[in-house]
């Protein structure tokens, strides 16, 4: 045998003369794969001036001097490319790329995670601790922080399906304590255990609508009962399913001498959807159809819708988005709640009607919660329901102003409409669909 087995190194023979040469030979190889770096493995020609001592892994496909020579490794000594052939297994750390390659399978590929500022694809990391298969990360420390690159962090945990978890389980001695997060479906749940397998529901928050309920508690959920005597139905202290004329609640005040008066009325058991009291005024209808089912527009609880209809005043002036508008109705000033939620339905009919927001003051349109600051309802829009969640602070409170309700139009001869007014006590989500929300006052 000339050469040993695996990197073919040459032997010095009992009688050979000129030993250094062959014993040369061996140092130049060693020297070349031991502690293996390799410039570049991208280029598939000859670098047009290599340094001594250089060395390259073949890209393909190869040519000029390093022709035939794919994935070999070419070493620029004395003065010429000596090829070697790799073996498996054969790591190199490639200085262009900062990365280690080993050949493997007839290639090189990268290692993974062998980047010195990546890890990539690892299948197990544990800081301190032991990962396994199902907890692929575990980290053993105090604290442990998550920061930001310049802006904003987020922590994001996904799942395949609706019907998986994704979530965060707080434990006490590895027994599960609590658990927020997607279990099960998309709701948000936040759950309790005292033994670690059986979870109580606290809270649970839907994902389509944002309602809040707590299944394991007794409390108040959307209470809908009306402080005003009139139910919001213009038409008196009416209880039964009928309604008489137009009645304008003591509750309301004008400004600049605007009018709110009878513009049309709901009627029960209307034609326009298969009864004999009457047919509906357009407008009307609008608003049935957009908070009824089909099947429930025909028979309910009649209301009188009112017209607001813009003065020549221009008292109690504020402008919006360059517009200057002027007061036109509020509630009058008597005792307000420090807490109240108030809902109406309302459609700018001609011109803009501006909601003026006061501080602690916040609207709802159609159930969506709208940015801070007033809200301009435009004719396009048609109806909408209006829901004011209103707070103020006792101890800075005048105890009777600002109002909860405050409607601001543009231009004398401005009309909008309004119904179903209501006030409730305390903040209260309200469906859109609601329609009246009686008094408590008519069932005294």
């Amino acid at each position: 045998m000339d050469n040993t087995p695996r990197l073919t190194l040459p032997y010095l023979a009992a009688a050979q003369s000129q030993k250094h040469v062959t014993h040369n030979e061996a140092l130049q190889t060693l020297d070349t794969i031991v502690q293996l770096t390799v410039v570049d493995r991208d280029l598939t020609d000859p670098p047009a001036s290599p340094a001594p001592g250089d060395v390259y892994i073949v890209a393909s496909p190869s040519g000029g001097g390093w022709a035939g020579r794919e994935l070999e490794i070419a070493a620029w000594l004395d003065g010429a490319w000596r090829f070697i052939t790799p073996l498996e297994g054969w790591r190199a750390w490639i200085v262009d790329e900062q990365t280690l390659a080993i050949f493997s399978g007839g290639t090189w590929n990268t290692f993974s995670g062998s980047s010195s500022d990546e890890l990539q694809n690892m299948s197990l990391i544990g800081i301190r601790a032991t990962a396994d298969t199902t907890n692929r990360l575990a980290v053993s420390a105090s604290a442990t922080l998550f920061n930001h690159d310049g802006d904003d962090h987020r922590v994001k945990i996904n799942k395949a399906i609706p019907a998986a978890t994704a979530s965060i389980l707080y434990q006490t001695g590895f027994g599960g304590r609590a658990e927020i997060g997607l279990t099960g479906d998309d709701n948000f749940h936040f759950k309790t255990s005292s033994d670690g397998s059986t979870f109580k529901e606290a809270i649970l928050i839907d994902a389509a609508t944002g309602l809040v309920t707590m299944p394991s508690s007794n409390y108040l959920a959307q209470a809908a009962f009306n402080l005003l005597q009139d139910s919001g139905r213009f038409g008196g202290a009416a209880s039964g399913i009928g309604i008489g004329t137009f009645s304008k609640p003591s509750y309301i005040q004008e400004f600049n001498s605007s009018t709110f008066a009878h513009y049309a009325k709901f009627i029960n058991n209307n034609t326009d959807y298969g009864g004999t009291a009457g047919t509906l005024n357009a407008d009307v209808r609008l608003l049935i159809d957009k908070i009824r089912n089909s099947s429930y527009r025909r028979n309910s609880l009649e209301f009188n819708v009112a017209r607001l209809t813009k003065g020549s005043g221009t008292s109690f002036a504020t402008t919006v988005s360059g517009a200057t508008y002027h007061l036109s109705l509020a509630f009058a000033q008597v005792a307000r709640l420090a807490v109240a939620t108030v809902h109406f339905y309302a459609k700018a009919k001609t011109g803009n009607l501006l909601l003026r927001s006061f501080p602690g003051q916040r609207y709802y349109i159609d159930d969506v919660l709208q940015p801070e600051g007033n809200l301009v309802l435009t004719p396009a829009e048609g109806w909408r329901s209006i829901r004011i969640s209103d707070q103020v602070d006792p101890y800075s409170s005048w105890g009777y102003t600002p109002s909860h309700l405050n409607a601001y139009q543009e231009s004398a001869g401005d009309e909008a409409l309004i119904c179903c007014l209501a006030m409730m006590p305390g903040l209260t989500r309200v469906d859109p669909n609601i329609g009246v929300i009686p008094s408590l006052t008519q069932w005294s």
